[in-house]
């Protein structure tokens, strides 16, 4: 009797799970976020043009917001003058790029985590670059600018400087998407070292520097694995800044590629990003995790669409020279 109860229970419940199951209401399928829709989805924030920011803090327009967060009682006084010399320099990188970022950027200023040795320059020591730009935006532990003999922190508004390296990496981002390293950090520093924004911006000499090295290369004084060894941060078999640094130098030096015709390789392959459609995105599309590919249009920047190849065939057109010996001699493949 007990048997027949307990297969009687059994069969009570297996009828109910069943029913429930069958009358489930119906799911709709998982559809990814796509770029475009002009949606910000969760997580989009970091790829996809049309998922524009929010201001957060007072310090804010359309071009930039610069944000505190857990910063010094003196950096916060000096949020105001960054945020004025910021916006000079985003429409400065504006203007040579020729396009501006479709969306608000994030400069964000912290306190370093570990005590900054003070300058032990009389004159003074002047920062800028440092830092990290993500795709977002700028996060710095220190306000750009001079610090004076014996401080460890820009202290007045008349010493503020402009940042002008990590601003270039996300010029570069939005505009052209993700591309080489050597390429980012290359330009970046081409950028900080001849761009002149304003009468109390301090060019770098960093260019100078990576043009001696350049010439070292290509007399044969010295490698490439000497000049450029491993780097580390990127994981390239050489140093990103110093083979960007060296071909934009090349580019000036032996190609008398200058400033302008800089400006104009930036904007024949931003010009080239935006029109790569069709066959030309779908054949980019090939270089995207296959799991992705489902979800990536044109205004998807994690598409690799400005690869060497494209690199150094947009730069061949606007110098009219084949630059095949100068992409063999830094190593980069094409």
């Amino acid at each position: 009797m007990k048997k027949v109860a307990l297969i009687f229970l059994s069969i009570s419940i297996f009828i109910i799970i069943l029913y429930f199951i069958i009358n489930l209401p119906e799911q709709e399928p998982y559809k990814p976020p796509i770029c475009g829709d002009s949606i910000c989805w969760e997580g989009e924030e970091s790829y996809c043009l049309d998922c524009n920011l929010s201001c957060k803090s007072e310090f804010c327009n359309s071009k930039i917001n610069v944000l505190c967060d857990n910063c010094t009682e003196t950096q916060k006084k000096l949020l105001p003058t960054l945020f004025e010399h910021q916006n000079i320099a985003y429409d400065c990188l504006a203007n040579y790029y020729n396009y501006h970022p479709p969306r608000l950027i994030y400069h964000t200023i912290s306190s370093p985590d570990s005590p900054i040795e003070p300058c032990n320059k009389k004159e003074g020591c002047y920062i800028s670059g440092g830092g990290i730009a993500y795709h977002e935006g700028i996060e710095q532990e220190f306000i750009p600018g001079l610090r004076e003999y014996g401080e460890n922190d820009v202290t007045k508004k008349e010493n503020i400087g402009f940042e002008i390296h990590e601003f270039a990496h996300i010029f570069t981002y939005y505009g052209l998407g993700i591309v080489q390293s050597w390429f980012t950090e290359g330009i970046s520093i081409y950028t900080e070292s001849r761009v002149l924004c304003h009468p109390d911006y301090i060019l770098s000499n960093k260019m100078d520097d990576f043009l001696s090295l350049y010439n070292q290369l290509k007399k044969g004084d010295k490698t490439l694995d000497e000049i450029a060894p491993y780097d580390e941060y990127y994981q390239t078999s050489h140093n990103s800044h110093r083979i960007g640094s060296m071909y934009f130098s090349a580019l000036e030096q032996d190609y008398n590629c200058n400033k302008k015709c800089i400006s104009r390789i930036l904007y024949f392959l931003y010009e080239y990003r935006k029109n790569c459609v069709r066959d030309c995105f779908e054949n980019a599309k090939k270089y995207v995790p296959q799991l992705m590919n489902f979800s990536l249009n044109n205004n998807d920047l994690r598409v690799p669409i400005i690869t060497n190849k494209i690199i150094k065939q947009k730069s061949e057109e606007i110098i009219g020279e084949d630059l095949n010996s100068l992409f063999e001699l830094l190593e980069i493949e094409y």
